[in-house]
Parts: C-alpha cells; sequence; structure tokens
C-alpha cells in the first residue's frame, strides 16, 4: 500500500491553534471580519494585544479562521461564529492558518509593467483596472474602455 507524503510547505503544516480567555466583562476581544455573508471565509481583524487574554498561541491579523472549539467555521455566517463562542465555556480554542499572498504581474504597456502582491480578499479585476486607468489618464489624459466597464 502507497503512503501518502506531506510536503513541507503544504498549508496543512502551517495550521496554529490558540486558546483565549475572556476578560473581566466575558468578552473575547477577538475582531472577526468576513464570514460567509460577505462570500469570504472568516478572518481576524486588528488584534489589541493589551485587551486579548491567551492561555496558549497567539492570533495574528488576517489569519484564517478553520475551527473553533473543534468545529469547522467553512460557509458559517459571522453571526454564527459569533454565538459559538459566547457558548464556550472556558477558554475558546481556535485553530487558524496564515493567508497567502499572490504575486501578479501585469503588463499595463510595453514600456510599463507592475508586480501587485495582493491579498486573497482583494477583487484582482477592480486592483488592476484601478492601476490601469490611473495610469492611462495621467500620461495620455483618455480614459481606457476598462475603465469606462468598472464604472458602471
Amino acid at each position: 500500500m502507497a503512503k501518502v507524503i506531506q510536503k513541507k510547505n503544504h498549508w496543512t503544516t502551517k495550521v496554529t491553534e490558540c486558546a483565549l480567555l475572556r476578560d473581566a466583562r466575558g468578552e473575547a476581544n477577538v475582531p472577526l471580519l468576513g464570514g460567509a455573508e460577505r462570500g469570504e471565509f472568516a478572518y481576524v481583524g486588528a488584534v489589541n494585544k493589551d485587551t486579548v487574554v491567551y492561555k496558549s498561541g497567539t492570533l495574528t491579523e488576517g489569519e484564517l479562521i478553520l475551527e473553533i472549539e473543534n468545529l469547522s467555521i467553512s460557509g458559517l455566517p459571522l453571526y454564527d461564529l459569533q454565538t459559538i463562542i459566547k457558548s464556550c465555556k472556558g477558554p475558546i480554542r481556535i485553530k487558524t492558518v496564515r493567508q497567502v499572498f499572490v504575486f501578479f504581474s501585469c503588463m499595463l504597456t510595453p514600456l510599463m509593467s507592475v508586480l501587485l502582491v495582493i491579498r486573497p480578499r482583494d477583487n484582482i479585476r477592480k486592483l488592476v483596472n484601478q492601476l490601469y486607468c490611473s495610469d492611462s489618464q495621467s500620461s495620455t489624459g483618455r480614459v481606457s474602455r476598462s475603465c469606462l466597464d468598472e464604472g458602471s
């Protein structure tokens, strides 16, 4: 029987787990963003290190949330995640993985190309159109067809 060998750089090797404690008011103080209602995976917002109390591990802004209390949260809206966190007894165990950034090369004109660093939640077409429109409007004074499509 063949063994399945997992590569060292596979995303599952980069999953981290942390346990949060509630403050005196019973709040976890971790901002959650995204969610299925926005068509995104849930991810961690800006973490204020002074208000979050960790039992183990840490959270970093932008990390994708995979599990809360061993419950897979993929496809759940944000309000369901908040309900799960409120119902937790004791430390809140959260599994996360750091988001991967995509490098995207774009040739605007034969003389100008740009390398964009795009986060998974960015709209690639909108970014390219904004970049192209700002370049075409400033250098030639004309508005490209893609700029007109984006504006409508």
